[in-house]
């Protein structure tokens, strides 16, 4: 069985208060598949900042981080050398403090590519430049995009342009060999030929972080200064001749990755090109550049944390809804607020304020007056203004009836996620004769992504949208939810649910219910809340059916409340007409009460060894389903004992870091 490989992560760290938090928090929380991580070695350059104390604080706190303090600035090539010295791991891999790495597989994809060549000394790892903020910014991201696409354009990436140092992973036996001039301000080119004269040097392309290049004119100088080919003769005289012929691209290399940018940037093209070409030459001409240490561009020391504005008409307090779909966008943005800068735009309803809640933000807009489908007009009417002047890097939107989505896409260039708890098209054309559905499939073509918890939207979605990237993303849930509580015995059936008379199918559940009072002492107790017009309708229909002594409204439960409603209840009904992947079904299970649901294609993800389905929308046989579970408690015993080992597989935290990849991919 071949030996685990060590690791020890190197971050050299100059006056980096701002984003050593940020990066210590990104290793710490990286998967560790395929190596033993032994210790997180930080070098501080002779910082004079907080640096030192952050990185002590993260010490304290988790005892793989270590640091190493120097009270002089000896600059990078005299830290890395340092660094291989330090070093006793199989793989090192050295980080700069200013970058972000994707996804929480990063270090697994770049210690695997390295492990998997026995030939490979080094892996470097593949870079991409953020967009900065302001004119300037957007300009010399559009230059550094270019450059990107022709360094890329060298077959198997290896050239001397391909390798920057931000993120490198080294094999222990190629670093002991390394002693980088510390006199030179190239060590990347004395690192990179070093490597090519072994055969050792391989690029990751897999392995992927982010940076962000300067904003500002002075910044994008500095930064020419001592990243563009200059003479280099310490260099010149180790290796035998001018290395500096080593920085030329091949020309039809150069022109392909040109065209390449054409193609893909073909309106900020002209410009990109022009200050490329002039960089290379202002850099050719000015003499006096700067030597060791290098100058701080300080416009690329801005914070990694992307702003997310996630847009919900639904809010956890909305008294017209407050549904699932909004409890699910809470549980997902507070689990995503150390990484993101969040955002919730609800619509407003009676008494609603802006408010932060567990770290997250909440802001309203709309009209809180008229109810809540005037409130969802006016939500989707103004949602546009905030996607076209709004500050972001990123939007979701959580898709809301009466046409599923509000195609903001239209609206903005930035990355638009759609959020699909379920669609709304079909329930609204069957209730008002209007051709909804064709209106959602022309808005839901607009989106490149799209997440759904449910597997059956996922598949209706791609079938209608094939160009679109679906991914099927379940809710989680806290397991176990609701412990049971000795003094409230389960004796109830139960509905707990938005009021919605059809979509819900309670005219079905209390049809059902009539049928079998006469067989059964429980009671049915429905929980939730709902527009008044939904709420009246009920209230007529358990008269209708004189079911006034026997069928218990209660109204929203929260907190204490709800936990006491799943301690008392014996049976949970479900029976929508429509569904996604509905929290009260996780709930359920949780918590180990078995159920009774139609067989309707939103609950297919259900199995059948943790309750009954019954034909969909045959209320005889859902009260005779009803019926056989409340009269058989072995029964009842073996569907709760499958329904808690299956919610075992869902939690918020599983949930929260599939969102946080795919957002990240995203924003790429």
């Amino acid at each position: 069985m071949a030996r685990i490989p060590s690791l020890t992560v190197g971050i050299i760290a100059f006056n980096e208060a701002g984003n050593i938090g940020h990066i210590l928090e990104s290793v710490l929380g990286q998967n560790r598949t395929g190596f033993t991580l032994e210790r997180i070695l930080v070098i501080s350059d002779g910082s004079s900042d907080t640096t030192q104390d952050l990185v002590r604080q993260f010490s304290h706190r988790f005892p793989l981080v270590q640091l190493v303090s120097a009270r002089t600035r000896k600059g990078k090539p005299f830290r890395l050398n340092q660094l291989f010295r330090l070093n006793h791991s199989d793989i090192l891999v050295a980080l700069d403090a200013d970058i972000n790495l994707v996804g929480r597989k990063f270090l697994t994809t770049l210690v695997s590519a390295i492990v998997a060549d026995p030939r490979a000394g080094m892996m470097a790892a593949h870079q991409i430049p953020l967009r900065p903020p302001g004119i300037a910014g957007g300009l010399i991201h559009s230059s550094f995009a270019m450059w990107d696409d022709i360094r890329l354009s060298v077959p198997g990436f290896n050239h001397v342009q391909n390798f920057y140092g931000a993120a490198t992973a080294f094999r222990k036996s190629f670093s002991d060999t390394l002693r980088i001039p510390v006199e030179s301000s190239e060590l990347r080119l004395y690192i990179y030929l070093t490597a090519v004269k072994a055969g050792a040097f391989r690029y990751c392309r897999s392995a992927v972080i982010t940076y962000w290049p300067p904003s500002t004119w002075s910044d994008y100088f500095k930064l020419a200064n001592r990243s563009f080919s200059k003479p280099q003769p310490e260099l010149d005289r180790l290796f035998g001749y001018p290395t500096v012929s080593d920085y030329v691209i091949p020309r039809k290399y150069l022109l392909s990755g040109i065209l390449k940018s054409l193609r893909h940037r073909p309106l900020s093209f002209p410009l990109a090109l022009f200050m490329i070409f002039f960089l290379s030459r202002f850099t050719r001409v000015n003499k006096n550049r700067t030597r060791l240490p290098w100058e701080m561009a300080g416009s690329t020391k801005r914070s990694f944390k992307p702003v997310l504005v996630i847009s919900s008409y639904d809010d956890l307090r909305n008294p017209w809804y407050g549904g699932g779909g909004a409890v699910a966008v809470h549980e997902i943005a507070k689990r995503l607020a150390g990484h993101f800068d969040i955002t919730v735009i609800t619509g407003k309803y009676p008494f609603s304020s802006d408010l932060i809640l567990d770290g997250v933000s909440y802001r309203r807009i709309g009209i809180s007056v008229l109810g809540g489908k005037f409130g969802q007009l006016a939500f989707l009417c103004l949602i546009p203004f905030r996607v076209m002047f709004g500050r972001y890097d990123i939007w979701m939107e959580s898709f809301t009836p009466p046409f599923s989505t509000a195609f903001l896409p239209l609206f903005t260039r930035k990355p638009v996620i759609g959020l699909a708890h379920m669609l709304a098209g079909a329930d609204m054309q069957r209730k008002y004769l209007l051709p909804f559905v064709s209106v959602e499939n022309l808005g839901l073509r607009l989106y490149r992504r799209i997440i759904s918890p449910s597997p059956f939207y996922s598949k209706q979605i791609k079938k209608i949208s094939p160009q679109t990237d679906v991914v099927w993303i379940p809710n989680g849930v806290t397991s176990p939810v609701y412990p049971a509580d000795s003094a409230y015995r389960p004796r109830n059936i139960s509905f707990i649910g938005r009021i919605e008379v059809n979509q819900k199918g309670l005219d079905l559940l209390l049809q059902s219910f009539k049928h079998i009072t006469g067989n059964l002492p429980h009671d049915l107790y429905i929980a939730g809340s709902g527009s008044r017009g939904e709420i009246n309708r009920l209230k007529s229909l358990i008269n209708h059916l004189h079911l006034d002594s026997r069928a218990k409204l209660t109204g929203l439960v929260r907190g204490r409340e709800r936990s006491r409603f799943f301690a008392r209840t014996l049976v949970m009904a479900l029976p929508s007409r429509f569904e996604t992947f509905p929290l009260v079904a996780l709930e359920t299970l949780a918590s180990g009460i078995p159920f009774v649901c139609f067989d309707i294609d939103g609950l297919k993800w259900l199995p059948d060894n943790c309750g009954i389905k019954v034909r969909a929308f045959d209320h005889r046989a859902f009260g005779e389903a009803l019926i056989k579970l409340v009269n058989d408690p072995h029964l009842r015993q073996k569907l709760s004992h499958r329904a808690k080992l299956l919610a075992e597989k869902f939690s918020w935290k599983k949930t929260a870091v599939s969102y946080s990849d795919y957002l990240n991919k995203a924003l790429l």
